[in-house]
């Protein structure tokens, strides 16, 4: 889990919904908790919190802070490799998993040897679906979603609707896709490292969708309905023109790798 001057509520919350989606597991696990704030009076507060919230408790966990903001992917990849264990998972501190999340994401591994990339059904907290599972994107359907003209949007709802997999039910079964959410990515450890983890040339945004582009190389990814969070991050347009400065850079390096579709 990757730092960045979180609310210490909001962190709080999701810790507390990962112990109890991880007191039954029996299993080793280790929660690697990565801040790249540079800001001590912030890190002091927060690693006080994270003892009080995380020692005594079944879950071991690990800090490394003081260190500087080289982006999300590569505070991902200070997590030494040898760490890692045979699962891995990519988890974001605004993310509040059910409490049979992991359970069914380990299941699903063991039951198919295949599989290198698991994301969940994403929820938001008024209980409407976050479709965090995602088709190879096109310029046109990004300018849809960043410009968000109601006119607009109802014109290519469809090409919408398909960039985000509406057509996905809730059946059990696993479901193919494309791209997964950053946010939550339960992944095959060895197959992750070989794929060669993230790419720290993304700052910030497109380095998930980058890294579900290699892993698929490794297998199969898939999204898990009966695998599910809630989470309300996202929306660059709606950050400020940092964002969206950030994100038409990833963008652009994400297309310049894997080609352009402009439609």
């Amino acid at each position: 889990m990757v730092l960045f001057h979180t609310e210490p509520t909001i962190l709080s919350n999701t810790l507390e919904s990962l112990l109890v989606a991880t007191k039954d597991i029996d299993c080793s696990i280790t929660l690697w908790l990565i801040d790249q704030s540079d800001h001590l009076p912030y890190a002091d507060r927060v690693r006080h919190q994270c003892e009080h919230q995380l020692d005594h408790t079944h879950l071991a966990w690990r800090w490394l802070g003081n260190v500087p903001n080289e982006g999300y992917g590569a505070g991902h990849n200070r997590v030494p490799v040898e760490e890692m264990g045979d699962l891995h998972l990519i988890l974001n501190p605004d993310v509040t998993l059910h409490s049979d999340a992991l359970a069914v994401g380990l299941n699903t591994f063991s039951a198919n040897p295949t599989l290198v990339l698991a994301a969940p059904k994403g929820l938001h907290a008024n209980g409407n679906e976050d479709y965090l599972a995602k088709r190879y994107p096109t310029a046109l359907v990004l300018l849809c979603r960043a410009l968000k003209i109601s006119w607009l949007t109802r014109y290519f709802s469809q090409r919408l609707a398909d960039y985000e997999y509406h057509d996905l039910t809730d059946s059990p079964a696993m479901q193919p896709i494309t791209l997964a959410s950053g946010c939550f990515m339960l992944v095959k450890s060895r197959s992750y490292i070989d794929s060669g983890r993230f790419d720290a040339g993304f700052f910030l945004y497109w380095e998930d969708y980058d890294l579900c582009m290699r892993m698929a190389d490794k297998g199969l990814i898939a999204r898990l309905p009966h695998m599910q969070i809630i989470h309300d991050g996202g929306g660059a347009a709606d950050k400020g023109w940092r964002h969206i400065g950030l994100f038409t850079m990833g963008a652009i390096r994400f297309f310049n790798r894997w080609g352009w579709k402009w439609c």
